[in-house]
């Protein structure tokens, strides 16, 4: 900040009770600053926390308490607009497999390369988290069954065809999707799109995995 006294030639010069009306505008605006710097950075940490809170640490996406609240959230704004949400259940294939045959430090690499491979693929507006193990959600706000089709093959196929790991040890993954929408007659709540996306990724494994099921 920047506090600039000037006098022109028919001003008189400044005197001592000008420096100390200066330096009492100074301490004040300084005392100012220094609040709003408080605030802000109590501000900043409170939205740190509240992300670190809601992030998963391996991933990098939200957790599953996180992913509860916006379930709600998006269910209950797809209920009041009259819209549709789709809901995606993502898991890895066969992930026991990989680690046992490259390692648990490879598998986290696998579960950390498809939670950002997620991420990219999504819109601001939509909703990554991990939901457990190897397994992720996806929210996808204002997206009917025809457009959470078309997001899933392409999420299958990206997988499928992408060498994680490292050069030197490259590991292969695929992922079955079982893809719930609401409005649906069998889901009323955000519990039960969870619940139907889950059923239709059970059903998605029985048919052979990497492959997707509504």
């Amino acid at each position: 900040g920047i506090f600039f006294l000037r006098t022109t030639a028919e001003d008189t010069p400044l005197n001592a009770v000008d420096v100390a009306f200066a330096e009492q505008v100074s301490r004040a605006a300084a005392q100012a600053l220094e609040k709003a710097y408080d605030l802000e950075n109590a501000v900043l940490g409170r939205e740190e926390m509240k992300a670190l809170a809601e992030t998963d640490p391996l991933t990098g996406t939200f957790n599953r308490r996180a992913l509860t609240d916006k379930m709600v959230q998006e269910v209950e704004r797809s209920s009041r607009y009259q819209t549709t949400l789709a809901c995606l259940m993502i898991d890895v294939d066969g992930f026991k497999q990989i680690n046992d045959a490259h390692g648990h430090l490879a598998g986290d690499a696998v579960l950390r390369d498809v939670g950002a491979l997620l991420r990219s693929a999504v819109r601001s507006v939509d909703v990554v988290a991990r939901y457990g193990g190897e397994e992720f959600v996806v929210l996808l706000p204002e997206t009917d069954r025809a457009g959470a089709r078309v997001f899933a093959e392409r999420v299958r196929q990206k997988v499928a065809t992408t060498a994680f790991g490292t050069p030197e040890r490259p590991v292969h993954a695929t992922v079955s999707i079982g893809i719930s929408v609401y409005p649906d007659e069998r889901v009323g709540d955000s519990e039960g799109l969870l619940q139907v996306a889950d059923q239709n990724l059970y059903k998605a494994k029985l048919d052979g995995r990497n492959r997707y099921h509504d």
